[in-house]
Formats: C-alpha cells, structure tokens, sequence
C-alpha cells in the first residue's frame, strides 16, 4: 500500500476516533471529568458575584439562638422572624431551600405564613421526587419500567402566600454536580428557583422586558403582568411556563437584539436584567454551572447573624443584603456531614461539599451575569476533534521527527492555553480532554511509529541497493552510522574467485550495446546467485568478469571450502543458462581461485571510490582464470587453496607454471568434482594424467610422452595433456634445456 494511502488512513482513524469518543457515552463524562475539571482547577476562585448570598444555617445556628440542633425540630416561627429581618433590609427576594411539607403546629406556621405574605417577596421550593416504577402484565410478571415523579408542594397556606414557587433538581454525572437546570422539561417547563429569583429580581425592567417581547412576535397574554396581579405563589410559576413554552415551540420566535433608546432612562443594572431575562428565556434549559470557587465563595452570612447580629457581627455583610437576592438553607463550610450536600469539582480534601443552596445561589448567579459555563456546539465539537486528529497526526508523520515533535508539542501548548484562556475570559469551554490526552498521543504513536518504520524501510532498501555494490559489513555500519571509510580498508587473509565468459568477444560483436547490458546483467543474476548462497564477502563486476573474495583470519579452511563450492555451484549455474541463452552455447566459463592476503576496501580518487580486491592473490586468480584456455580447463586454482580437501574433493594436479608476468612458479590444480558425484571417466584422467606428470617432473621426456599420448586416445581434447606432449618433444630435440624444465612458463594470458 502507498505512503500516502497508509497515512491517509491513520489520519482519519485519529480523527474518528475523536469523534467516536465525543459521541460515546463516555466522551461527555471523560471531558467533565477530566477537561472541565482540570479548567477550574487551573483558573481557581474568582471575584464573588454581588446581588446574591446565602443566610446559612450551619452546626451553630440552633446553639446561638437558642434551639435545637437539627433545624426540622426548629418552630417555623423562626424563618418567619428572618424574612421580615430580611425585608427591614432591603432583600429584593427571599428564596427558601427548605422544603416547608405538611401543616405542624398552627401558631408558629402562621407567623411563617403571615411573613411570606407581607414581604411580597418570598419564593419556596416545592420538592420533586422520581422513582422506577414496574409495569406488570396479565400474570404479574414485570414486563418493563417508568419513571414516575412526584411533586411535593408547601402547605397549603404558605404555597398561597408566596410569590413563587420552584424545584431545584440538579442533574448528577458520575455522583457530581456540574450543571443546572433553568425550566424542568418533565414539569412541563415549570421554572426552578434560580430562574424564579431571577424573575422577581427584574421587576423594576419588567416594563421594558414586555416591550422586547412584543417586538419579538410574543403575544401579550403571555407576557408576565405585575406580579401584584398574583394571588397564589404558583401563579408565577405557571405563567413563566407558558411563555418558555411558547418560545421553545415557535422557531420564528428569534431572540432579536436588545435595543435602548436614551429616553428609557435604564440604569446599568436594570439593561444587566434585561440581557439576564433574554438569556433565561431564549437559551437551553439545562445550563453548566460555572462555580465561582470552593464552599463559601459565594457570601455565606450565617442565618444567626441576620436575626440576632452582635458586635462582632460583619456589618458590612448585612448592608449588603439590600438589593440581594438572599437563599436562605443549609451551608456549613466545616462539617462534612451536612444536610443537603453535594459533591463537584471543588469539593475540598476534608471531605466538605458545596451546599444545595449555595449551588441554587451559583446558578442564579451565572443567570444574572450571563456567566453560565457554555460549552462548544456539538457540531463544531465534532467537527474541530475531526480535523485535530487528521492535523495532527499528519504533521507528526510528514515532517521529520525533530521538527514535527517540538512544532506539535507548542501546538498543544498553545491550544492548552487557548482553552483556558476562552474559559477564564468568555466561560468557553472547548473540548481538552480528547483533543489533549487521548488524539495527541495517539498522533505521536502513529507520527513516531510511522516515521520509525518509514525510515527503516529506506534503511532497507538502501542497504539492498548498497549491497550491490559493496559487502554487508560495509552496509551495516552505513545504516548503523556508524561507517568509517579508514576502518573499512583492510588487509585480510581471502581466497579469490576470477571468473571469465568465454567466447564473449564474439557475443559482444554481434549485439547493440542495449541488448550486450541486458544480457550481462542476466549472465551475472546466474553467476552471483551461487556466490551469495555461499556467503562471498566481497563481489566486483568487471566487464564481462566477476572478481569476488572470502574473507576470513589467515589460511581459514572454511573459507577455501566456501570458496570451492561456489566455484563448483558457479558452473552449474552457467550451463543452465546456457540452456536459455542460445548465444552463450559455444562458450562457458572460466575459473581461477587463490589464497593469499589481499587489501579490501575503496580504491579510486577525485571524490570517486569503488570497493575493490587489490593484492597478488587478486592478480594471480585472474591468470588462473586466463590459463584455463590453454588447458582446456574450467576450474583450475593453486594447489594452497585445495589443502586439506581431499576428503571430498577430486582434484588433477597440473604440474608447475610460471604464469604471464609472474617471477615464482606456482603449483597449479584443477577441480574436478565432489567425488561423490564424478564420473568413472574423470577418475581414470586423472590417474593416467598423474603418471605422466610425475614422469615430466622426473625429466623423463619420453616416458611423460607415452603417458600423455596414451591419455589423448581416450581423452582426445584435453589441453593439458597435449600442451606437455608438445613440450617433451621440445626438450628431446637436443637443444638447451631450461634451468628448471619441469615448470611450465606462459608467455601469454
């Protein structure tokens, strides 16, 4: 498969699997978890918001005023004192996260009651529980469930006395916290408390809020009256319902900008209320809480302090209820044991949670400031997790590892900062997680990996084309870098193997050199097949002659005995190619072999080099070769290079010969055959050609004569024989011998 294709493909699974994860079930909970988190984390507390805190009973409170420790043992008598406290200061709404259920003792309800009704500003929570119910069938079995809730009002007379009344369920993901909602979609879009604060609190821009409706197509029944006009406390409720309803059924009911014309005389707070109010209405019903902090971050005035303030008491705090919408419910910020808890991410290393009414206080908060966490659309979340796997994965497989790795390691730096810094600043969360911790390094695996193996396959195919030009030792050092040119020049003990065409003058004659290089390239694929399978170290093509050594430590008989196989191998080889080459079927092939010390290494100059044999032991096994035409041999070597073979090799000694620019006589053999595998004809030449050159080396002329006749009239063209006839004839002439008559002297290649 192409380079292309493959990193195509493992650029899209990155990008898939980012995707996958995002739309799996676990995608979301990993990113709240672990992205979002970790975004919070890193920004740490932040201002605390105004207009808002919480009067907070906590382990104290029934101990300072006098009452029992648990607040359901407390007479409701008491939070009627504490809303009119709150209402002489100056509360814009009083939001109860206690769950005031049945009647209890008359006296005391009535105050709370009472209470409720003159402030005009009092908002109770009604609970909502939720439990699987089974379906049964006609027998009883269970044939499913449903989930069935269940509303729990005030009592009678406090839910007519409020001015609002809401849940306040918080969604929990993986046992935390992180989201609220605005409107209940299975209360049919009732309004929570938070939105129901929110509510009150506008009243002062109601005016204003009604006239941006109408502009937006809202028709006036579900505009929200005076809430004077209200005489039950779910009336609110009912009417903010309707017209969420309203907007969330019409798709031409679009959220027109907010206009202010100098003459409406708004007040900075009062067009804040107006963007708060466009944002409740128009925007999702289930919102990500943005916390402001650990427990306590939001104002948490202890409900003691409020009723019964002393002179150690914050005056400061209480001043700042006027104008505030004030959450009234458990808040203790050191016991870990508090009613009403719940875990998220701030929960600190003691164990202590974030209060339910403190998270109602944050959400109400993020709904005033238009600070609510927004996540990325789920398109574009896709989208980008998409093309920053594709991105990154090509970057790091493309480019090479030293650039690819520090560019993408600032790539991620930077989008790292780029989330928290869209967090920080606009509460844009982005998805980090994903992006970060699973497709980086998944990129990086694949970009490393890729490249690892992209250049190790170049290393492969560079050492096979380098193994066609010099010997494996030489390759591994160049892949390895580890190549010094110094090192690889040696002298070493070798045998060298010279090989000839025979009749290539008259092939090369009849060809276009075109044709000539497509032949030798085929005639030297035989040749070199047989000398690789014998493991030549070093292989040197030279026109239509092969140059090629064994190496080893000196005068190593393996390597004579690799040497001799490939020789015999080699001539096998040539006669099936001459079974395939009709212009090769006149000639053959021509062999000499010697032993000796030869440098091997690069030779040449002006920046060109070549790894060539160099040594007398090169030189002579190339005479052999050459001799093999005045013999009529194919294979002939020194007599060194077959020591110790015996055992298994047949041999014909060839007498002494001073071979063509050579000053020593050298012993020369020819190779026969395994002796396993030669015929009864090849040993009877040698027997009868070894009795008459041991004749000749006595300076029996004649009886070397009769010998070597008697063996050319059975072996009619043996050279050899008849080259020693010729020179027995020449000795008995009578004319001067030679001072060593028994060595043959050539006088020619």
């Amino acid at each position: 498969m192409a380079r292309w294709l493959k990193l195509s493909l493992f650029c899209l699974l990155n990008g898939t699997i980012g995707v996958i994860i995002l739309l799996s079930p676990i995608g979301p909970e990993f990113e709240r978890v672990t992205g979002l988190s970790t975004m919070f984390k890193i920004r740490g507390a932040v201002e605390t918001p105004e207009r808002v805190a919480v009067a907070a009973i906590n382990g104290q409170t029934g101990q300072d005023l006098g009452l029992a420790p648990l607040p359901r043992d407390w007479p409701r008598s008491i939070h009627g004192d504490l809303i009119n406290r709150l209402t002489e200061l100056g509360a814009a709404a009083i939001v109860f996260d206690i769950h005031f259920g049945k009647e209890k003792v008359e006296e005391h309800d009535s105050v709370l009651v009472e209470a409720t009704r003159n402030s005009k500003k009092v908002v109770v929570v009604e609970r909502l529980t939720g439990k699987m119910q089974p379906l049964r069938g006609k027998n009883g079995e269970t044939t499913g469930v449903v989930w069935i809730e269940s509303v729990l009002p005030p009592f009678k007379q406090l839910a007519e006395a409020a001015k609002g009344i809401g849940t306040f369920t918080l969604p929990k993901n993986d046992s935390s916290v992180y989201d609220f909602i605005t409107f209940k979609q299975s209360a049919d879009k009732k309004p929570t408390l938070p939105s129901l604060a929110l509510q009150l609190l506008s009243e002062p821009a109601q005016e204003k809020w009604d006239a941006y409706l109408r502009s937006a197509d809202v028709p006036d029944d579900l505009l929200v009256p005076d809430s004077s006009t209200f005489t039950e406390g779910h009336e609110l409720g009912d009417h903010m319902a309707r017209l969420k309803r309203y907007l969330d059924d019409m798709p031409t009911a679009v959220a027109k900008p907010l206009n202010f014309d100098e003459q409406d005389k708004l007040s900075q707070f009062d067009v804040k209320l107006l963007v708060a109010l466009k944002g409740l209405y128009f925007g999702s019903n289930e919102r990500y809480l943005n916390f402001y902090g650990p427990p306590g971050s939001i104002k948490n005035i202890p409900y003691q302090n409020i009723l019964k303030p002393s002179g150690g008491v914050n005056n400061a705090a209480l001043e700042s209820i006027r104008g505030s919408v004030i959450f009234v419910g458990y808040s203790d910020l050191f016991d870990p044991g508090q009613l009403d808890r719940f875990h998220t991410i701030y929960t600190n290393k003691y164990g202590v949670d974030l209060a339910g009414v403190e998270i109602a206080a944050t959400s109400f908060a993020n709904l005033l400031n238009d600070e609510a966490v927004t996540p990325l659309g789920p398109g574009a979340s896709v989208l980008f997790v998409f093309l920053w796997g594709v991105l990154l994965t090509a970057l790091l497989s493309l480019a090479s590892a030293t650039k690819s790795v520090p560019v993408a390691i600032l790539l991620l730096a930077s989008y790292g900062v780029t989330c928290q810094y869209l967090f920080g600043t606009h509460n844009l969360w982005l998805p980090a997680a994903t992006p970060i911790l699973i497709q980086a390094p998944l990129a990086f695996a694949i970009g490393i990996m890729g490249q690892y193996l992209f250049e190790r396959r170049r290393g492969a195919q560079f050492s096979d084309a380098i193994r066609q030009y010099v010997p494996d030792s030489v390759v591994n050092d160049l892949v390895q870098g580890g190549f010094d040119p110094a090192q690889a020049n040696k002298v070493v003990y070798s045998v060298c193997l010279a090989t000839d065409m025979a009749g290539f003058s008259s092939i090369a004659e009849g060809m276009a050199p075109g044709e000539l290089a497509t032949f030798l390239n085929d005639y030297f694929d035989a040749m070199a097949a047989p000398l690789h399978d014998h493991g030549v170290d070093v292989t040197e093509f030279r026109a239509d002659a092969i140059m090629c050594a064994w190496t080893g430590s000196e005068d190593d008989p393996n390597v004579r005995l690799k040497s001799i196989k490939a020789a015999l191998d080699s001539r096998e080889a040539i006669e099936r190619f001459k079974a395939t080459n009709p212009l090769l079927r006149s000639g053959g092939l021509r062999v000499g072999l010697e032993a000796g010390d030869v440098y091997v290494g690069h030779a040449g100059g002006g920046g060109q080099f070549a790894y060539s044999i160099v040594g007398d032991a090169a030189n002579t096994a190339s005479r052999l070769e050459g001799l093999n035409k005045h013999l009529g041999t194919t294979i002939i070597t020194s007599s060194a290079v077959v020591k110790g073979q015996d055992d298994w090799l047949l041999v014909r000694p060839m007498g002494e010969f001073q071979l063509k620019g050579k000053a020593d006589a050298l012993s020369v053999v020819e190779i026969i055959g395994e002796k396993n595998h030669v015929s009864s004809a090849d040993w009877q030449l040698v027997e009868l050609f070894s009795k008459g050159l041991e004749e000749f080396n006595l300076g029996h002329w004649q009886l070397a004569k009769d010998n070597f006749e008697e063996l050319l009239k059975v072996f009619r063209d043996d050279r050899a024989s008849q080259l020693y006839v010729d020179l027995c004839n020449n000795y008995m002439k009578g004319g001067r011998l030679p001072e060593f008559p028994n060595i043959v002297v050539m006088d020619s290649k």
